[in-house]
């Protein structure tokens, strides 16, 4: 710019194209590119006395720099996408009155997330290229770092720019960035921008229930724990959930999956137990626990799993058991488990002892016409699976998402 109290002259019109005062603190700056020469004049010397002199400098060029507009904050939901373009009224656009057709650079730094230039390769006009480098924007780390550099004429990084997609890290909420640096690759001349995000975790509350069709077990039977959430936030419902239960015998689980879902558990031992379960849904907010209770006994009549109109009789061994079966009355079933006599019991439908994977000894007495079934693991005969279907139909569910044996 030229000095306070400079007459500027366009040598290419010769013509004066400012004037310059002391009321301009900063001088004269011109508003276009071109070259200029400055002239000095006053009108007299420290006596007042009128004085003819100027004095001119070297002709000079001007070069007006780039400049970028964006936005300086945006926000945006955790887990969702942010597009910036002129349709939604936040578009990132660069100006450089000395482009021309000439090859520019553009830089695009995220932090906490990833970036996606929709158009390029496409778009970035004759001799475009573009390469990408650090980071992993899908990571949940919260220093994850993403940056895009590519180049191409001027209208060719606009039209790129144009639909710029910032996607936070996955379950990622908090602060996070986007830096927009353009170089002008003919004269050297550069401009930055910066749009401070928010990443927001939407609001939402998930409530989970947990209950089972099996209240009563028997050691090595597995036990089907249907598990249900419902979330306030529709997009949260339609995720994945992350589930923490505890089988109250000194097992526990994590893992994650959609709902409804049906956990199995097998119980070594008799008690009873409380089983507790958590849901947390994408956002990070977690339900209440919800609990139900199992009672483990050795001997128990239960819904038949080959057919849900009659019952069995389950009994649950060691392993390394003798199970006497034999007659009591008209229609009892008296049950020995090992030297320890467990009781009458009466059931319409079969016989099934849960050995553990063990060498039981069993016997069913003469008298006896119930079909017998030895199950050295959960899943012999196919009886887990059609535990698993009785209790999806006694929830009043059309299906589980998933079925986990933990």
């Amino acid at each position: 710019y030229a000095p306070n109290g400079t007459t500027v002259v366009d040598t290419e019109t010769a013509t004066v194209s400012g004037n310059a005062t002391y009321d301009t603190p900063n001088g004269y700056l011109p508003t276009a590119g071109g070259t200029y020469q400055w002239v000095a004049s006053y009108g007299g010397d420290s006596n007042n006395n009128p004085v003819a002199s100027s004095e001119g400098s070297e002709p000079e060029t001007v070069l007006i720099p780039p400049s970028i507009s964006a936005p300086t904050t945006a926000s945006v939901n955790e887990n969702s996408t942010l597009v910036f373009s002129t349709a939604n009224g936040n578009a990132i656009t660069v100006t450089d009155p000395e482009a021309g057709s000439g090859t520019e650079q553009l830089t695009s730094t995220a932090t906490n997330g990833g970036l996606t230039l929709t158009s390029k390769g496409t778009t970035l006009g004759a001799g475009g290229s573009s390469s990408s480098s650090s980071g992993s924007g899908g990571s949940s780390s919260s220093s994850s770092t993403t940056t895009i550099t590519i180049e191409g004429t001027l209208a060719g990084l606009n039209a790129a720019l144009n639909g710029l997609k910032f996607t936070p890290s996955a379950g990622y909420s908090g602060p996070a960035s986007l830096t927009i640096s353009y170089e002008d690759l003919g004269d050297g001349l550069s401009a930055s921008a910066t749009v401070a995000i928010t990443v927001v975790a939407p609001v939402s509350q998930p409530t989970v229930t947990i209950k089972t069709l099996f209240a009563t077990a028997v050691p090595g039977q597995p036990v089907p724990l249907v598990i249900e959430v419902s979330d306030t936030n529709a997009a949260a419902q339609a995720a994945a959930f992350t589930f923490a239960i505890s089988f109250g015998d000194g097992h526990s689980a994590t893992f994650s999956s959609q709902n409804p879902v049906i956990v199995n558990h097998v119980y070594t031992t008799t008690g009873p137990f409380t089983v507790s379960v958590t849901a947390t849904d994408e956002y990070g907010h977690s339900s209440a626990a919800a609990t139900t209770a199992v009672n483990v006994v050795s001997v128990a009549v239960e819904t038949d799993p080959f057919s849900s109109s009659k019952t069995a009789l389950f009994v649950g061994t060691s392993g390394i058991e003798t199970i006497d079966f034999t007659a009591s009355g008209a229609s009892g079933i008296a049950v020995t488990l090992g030297s320890v006599n467990e009781g009458v019991f009466t059931t319409s439908g079969p016989l099934l002892v849960f050995g553990q994977g063990g060498k039981d000894t069993v016997v069913e007495a003469a008298g006896l016409n119930n079909p017998l079934y030895v199950l050295e693991s959960p899943t012999a005969d196919n009886v887990e699976a059609d535990m698993d279907e009785e209790s999806i139909l006694w929830a009043g569910l059309t299906g589980a998402v998933e079925i986990l044996n933990a």
